[in-house]
C-alpha cells in the first residue's frame, strides 16, 4: 500500500509539474522546503514569520532562474495595476448607484461611462490573471516563468493582490 501511495503521489506531482511548466516541484521534492512549510502553522509572531519567510524564499529561489523571477514580477505589476484600476472604477460605480444615478429608473451618461469603463478594465484584468499563473508548460515557456516564480514573488510582496481582489469581489457583489 505504501508503495502504491508513493507512486500515486509521484504521478500527481509529475502531472502538476507538467501543467505548471516545471520539471521539479520544490515544494514537494525538497526536504528543507517541506520542513519549512510544516513549521509555518506554528508561526504566531510577525518577527518569526519574517524570519521564516526569508529562509523559505532563500531556499525556494535556489530552484528558480532569475529571468523567470523578473518576468513573474512584471506580470504581477501589470495585474496589480489593473486591480487598482478596477477597484477605483468599482468604487465610482458604487457611488453612482448610491446617489441614484445608476439604477432601473435613472442612468446618467457619466454613470454609464463609468460602468462601461469598469467592464472594459475587468476584461483586461481577466486576461492578465490568466497570464499570471501559467497552466501548461507551453505557457510557462512562452511567459518565461512558472507558478513557483509567481509564488515566490507573491510571498515576497506580502500577497497585496489578495486583499485587493477581495475588495473588488466585495464591491462587485454589492453592485
Amino acid at each position: 500500500d505504501y508503495t502504491n501511495n508513493c507512486l500515486k503521489d509521484l504521478t500527481m506531482m509529475e502531472e502538476e509539474n507538467q501543467l505548471a511548466g516545471a520539471d521539479f516541484n520544490p515544494l514537494k521534492g525538497d526536504t528543507e522546503l517541506m520542513i519549512l512549510l510544516k513549521r509555518l502553522g506554528k508561526v504566531k509572531k510577525y518577527k518569526t514569520f519574517q524570519r521564516w519567510k526569508a529562509k523559505f524564499l532563500e531556499r525556494l529561489e535556489q530552484f528558480l532562474y532569475d529571468k523567470g523571477t523578473k518576468a513573474a514580477e512584471e506580470a504581477l505589476v501589470e495585474f496589480s495595476s489593473l486591480l487598482k484600476k478596477v477597484l477605483k472604477c468599482a468604487n465610482e460605480v458604487q457611488n453612482y448607484i448610491e446617489k441614484g444615478d445608476l439604477g432601473d429608473n435613472k442612468k446618467t451618461v457619466r454613470a454609464s461611462l463609468a460602468l462601461n469603463e469598469m467592464c472594459n478594465i475587468l476584461k483586461k484584468l481577466m486576461k492578465a490573471m490568466e497570464k499570471v499563473i501559467p497552466k501548461k508548460s507551453s505557457e510557462a515557456k512562452e511567459y518565461g516563468y512558472t507558478k513557483f516564480h509567481v509564488g515566490a514573488t507573491l510571498i515576497r510582496q506580502g500577497f497585496q493582490q489578495y486583499a485587493r481582489m477581495n475588495a473588488v469581489k466585495d464591491i462587485l457583489t454589492d453592485i
